[in-house]
């Protein structure tokens, strides 16, 4: 991971058992750049980032949540204002930011960046309501790992280790699949103009 990450300067890591790595970064600048640009992936795994706090002990860390970039597909034209993003992204997670629509430009999909809870199945979609019509809006996951559910629909595992799927149902017909991979995208390092942040 540590030649992924990039660092412009001094990384180390050190194994704290429990699936826990610590790193250490030089600079700030080089720990903001790892925690912006997740997804990270190790083997096909989900490898979530986040700063721990100097009173956690290791046999206490809990890591549920992480960030995922996030794409709406199939919002009306009426319904791509910031206050639509807003509510549409709280239905998926906890809204971080989002790319602003354009009057001039139409979106082909909503972008934002949510907090998720990743013990929880993943949001496919749902329907939203404009000026009396119910719309279906479908969910993509940016840089989603290898290793997810299709049973479940929750990241870490494959459906053939699922606890909470029928091993005898047909596998023919799984509620998840591929189809919530979003195509893969780059998040602008830093924000840009384009990018409202939540705070």
């Amino acid at each position: 991971m540590t030649k992924a990450f990039k660092p412009k300067s001094r990384l180390t890591a050190r194994d704290w058992g429990n699936g826990l790595i610590v790193f250490s970064f030089g600079t700030v600048e080089d720990r903001d750049w790892v925690l912006w640009n997740q997804l990270w992936h190790f083997d096909g795994y989900l490898f979530v980032v986040r700063v721990l706090a100097g009173h956690e002990q290791p046999s206490s860390i809990q890591i549920n949540t992480t960030s995922f970039w996030v794409q709406a597909y199939d919002v009306p034209l009426c319904v791509q204002t910031e206050e639509s993003i807003r509510a549409i992204a709280s239905r998926v997670g906890l809204l971080e930011c989002f790319e602003r629509p354009s009057d001039l430009m139409p979106l082909d999909f909503l972008r934002f960046k949510v907090e998720l809870d990743i013990t929880k199945p993943l949001v496919k979609g749902f329907n939203i309501r404009s000026s009396g019509t119910v719309y279906w809006v479908s969910i993509r996951y940016e840089s989603l790992p290898m290793i997810y559910c299709f049973g479940c629909g929750i990241v870490g595992h494959f459906v053939r280790n699922c606890v909470d799927f029928d091993r005898d149902a047909d596998f023919s017909d799984l509620p998840y699949g591929s189809f919530i991979k979003a195509p893969p995208l780059r998040c602008p390092k830093g924000f840009s103009e384009t990018v409202a942040c939540v705070y």
